[in-house]
């Protein structure tokens, strides 16, 4: 039984909306467990998935109601959390990965904790690059109604998927700078 393009999109709302949640939800161990111990660098990284989260949130809540207008932010959203994921398991997860199998952690004095605590943040990015590949194809395989916001739908995939890593960056940069 094939689902309609309407059902289909807000299915695909409902998974955003719930990508976001889970995205703020899992900031909360981290915040009470690693707050002493976290670089300060750390903390642009979380304010990075802080407005990603209200972001897909956002996005959802519109697709979720139908509404068409809403593809390209969706689109967006969900790139940025894909090349937001690349990194995490380019740089951090390899760097994680042994200092577990040294026995160590990655801050002096995190007691242990940071595993508990850094195991959702990637799973939630493995998760989101599982599935965001298969929300781009929903979005663009769709019939829209007219040719500019399928443009405009392929564009906030592409600025999502360059602007988000360059936006991260500054938002460390920034954050190391104030926070020292």
């Amino acid at each position: 039984m094939e689902s309609s393009p309407e059902n289909r999109l807000g299915l695909i709302g409902r998974l955003t909306v719930g990508f976001g949640i889970v995205g703020l939800v899992r900031l909360i161990p981290e915040f009470l467990w690693l707050r002493s111990v976290i670089p300060p660098v750390y903390w642009g990284l979380v304010l990075t998935d802080i407005f990603l989260g209200i972001v897909l949130i956002r996005a959802g809540l519109k697709l979720s109601r139908g509404l068409v207008v809403a593809v390209p932010s969706a689109a967006g959203a969900w790139s940025a959390l894909l090349a937001n994921s690349l990194p995490i398991f380019t740089f951090a997860l390899p760097e994680f990965l042994r200092a577990c199998a040294r026995g160590s952690t990655l801050w002096t004095s995190a007691s242990g904790r940071e595993f508990l605590v850094l195991f959702p943040r990637f799973l939630f990015y493995a998760f989101a690059a599982m599935v965001g590949p298969l929300v781009f194809w929903a979005l663009l395989s769709r019939r829209f109604p007219s040719t500019q916001l399928r443009g405009e739908t392929g564009g906030a995939i592409f600025w999502g998927l360059l602007g988000s890593p360059l936006g991260t960056l500054l938002i460390l940069g920034l954050t190391a700078a104030i926070l020292r």
